[in-house]
């Protein structure tokens, strides 16, 4: 293409992105659009493909030139008239502008406040944004940093805990004493005193749950996909984790947003930190592989058919996309030749905690021992036998040492 037609090109469709951002606020259905049901849901696909990029200060130009009548005159209004009225109007617009963009492209990932004034909003507007799927992927980034670094226990753990700690106790009380020295050895390491493997694999679902490791689905609203979290039970190490991952509808529009989500990931550049550069910008200029590390999450998590079952039966997975098969090949494919950068990330940590999970063997004994101990009659069952154990070591005792 010569240089007036590829300026043309972008001059038209970022002409044709605005309208559309603009009609989707307005709640008005473009007749031409409408025309078949699948055009609107394929439209959205389209604009987050990686090869269909623009850059966003040209949309920005175009909707500062041609901003609709209604969003001009109101902000007119705000911005007052002075000196700096160019330079907040322009500010003001590129943030209506990202607004509009974000409530289009993150439609369906988690709720977005009505405020345009959220602070949400404004950290985003602080950074610079190369283009729609770069703000798809920069919010997902700003929701999960924002998140608190220790998150208070929510209630249902508290009742929880208790349960754990007295099934604990009744069901695993001879390999607790047994193990005990050995356990207060290694507790200090964390999930084991031995260092784990890094190269080791991480437990499928299904693999997690013969460890004890449960699985908790939690609503997407609270920080998005990527808010996956391994909570630990109240400090009680013999206690398996709870893993906290939020709802994935697996279908057309999400699996190919995901996908170009970690091909974006994958082609930014490693650039390294250049001489007077402060930290924050080397910060910036990093790759951050939230995704492709999500990614390589759910790779591990469904290994199997029965995996995707059981992350179906607790709500993890919501699957629109085929077979079970369909979704094993969907992220093995995801994953494959993508490398990790060796910046740490949230989900990072999560899977080096669920590679110790793996290797700590006192979770094995654990979960064997709550499958024997899986109803009333066999706890109780155990009592009854612990007791009279007792009761013949005592009368033993005496026996051999009367008074």
């Amino acid at each position: 293409m010569t240089d007036e037609e590829m300026v043309r090109m972008l001059l038209l469709d970022g002409c044709f992105i605005i309208k559309h951002l603009y009609n989707f606020v307005l709640g008005y259905e473009e007749e031409e659009l409408y025309a078949t049901r699948w055009s609107p849901a394929q439209l959205r696909i389209d604009l987050g493909l990686l090869e269909n990029q623009i850059p966003f200060f040209v949309l920005e130009e175009i909707f500062y030139h041609l901003t609709p009548r209604k969003l001009q005159r109101k902000i007119t209004r705000d911005v007052g008239d002075d000196g700096m009225m160019t330079m907040r109007m322009r500010l003001r617009k590129r943030h209506k502008l990202l607004v509009m963009a974000m409530w289009y492209m993150l439609k369906g990932w988690f709720v977005l406040p009505e405020d345009e004034s959220n602070e949400l909003y404004k950290l985003i507007a602080d950074k610079e944004v190369h283009h729609l799927l770069h703000l798809l992927h920069l919010a997902h980034l700003v929701k999960v940093d924002a998140a608190p670094k220790s998150p208070p226990c929510e209630w249902q753990l508290w009742w929880q805990w208790p349960c754990d700690a007295l099934q604990l106790l009744l069901c695993i009380l001879p390999l607790f004493l047994v193990s005990l020295p050995l356990h207060m050895c290694r507790c200090c390491g964390g999930f084991g005193g031995e260092e784990p493997d890094p190269k080791a694999n991480i437990a499928s679902a299904s693999q997690l749950r013969g460890l004890g490791v449960k699985i908790r689905m939690v609503k997407r609203d609270r920080r998005g996909i990527l808010d996956v979290r391994l909570r630990k039970s109240l400090g009680i190490g013999l206690i398996p984790p709870e893993l906290e991952v939020p709802a994935l509808p697996v279908e057309e529009a999400t699996a190919v947003l995901l996908q170009n989500l970690v091909a974006y990931e994958q082609q930014m550049p490693r650039t390294p930190a250049r001489q007077g550069e402060d930290q924050q910008t080397q910060r910036d200029l990093k790759s951050k592989d939230y995704f492709t590390t999500y990614a390589f999450l759910m790779y591990n998590l469904v290994s199997s058919t029965e995996d995707i079952a059981e992350l179906q039966e607790k709500g993890v997975l919501l699957n629109n996309f085929g077979s079970h098969e369909t979704i094993i090949n969907y992220f093995k494919n995801l994953c494959r030749w993508n490398q990790r950068s060796k910046e740490e990330t949230p989900i990072g940590k999560v899977l080096d905690e669920l590679r110790e999970c793996s290797q700590y063997h006192l979770y094995r004994h654990w979960a064997e021992a709550k499958k024997y101990m899986d109803s009333p009659v066999k706890i109780l069952a155990l009592i009854v036998s612990t007791l009279l154990a007792i009761s013949t070591v005592l009368q033993t005792t005496v026996a051999f040492y009367p008074k």
